[in-house]
């Protein structure tokens, strides 16, 4: 069964552009088949077409996790989860 994870990162738009995406989610170690996201200033404009985008790849199991901005510009999952259904 394909997994995917949807991380929705919350913020503001002017820290928003500090963050390295690509870097700081690598960082963050998550375990998926693919991994997609949504931020003020990148990635997808919203939760739907995230998730429309790994339905579309055949993910079955999608999660959707939130991630805050710190300070120094650093991604930080807040423990918010979300099970999602991915088409069958």
């Amino acid at each position: 069964m394909k997994t995917g994870i949807i991380l929705h990162i919350v913020g503001f738009k002017e820290d928003d552009e500090k963050v390295n995406h690509k870097r700081e989610i690598e960082e963050l170690n998550l375990k998926a088949d693919s991994i997609v996201f949504t931020s003020p200033t990148m990635g997808h404009e919203d939760i739907y077409s995230a998730w429309l985008e790994l339905t579309t790849k055949g993910m079955v199991e999608i999660t959707l996790k939130e991630a805050r901005i710190t300070y120094f510009g650093r991604l930080e999952l807040t423990g918010k989860s979300l099970l999602l259904q991915g088409i069958v």
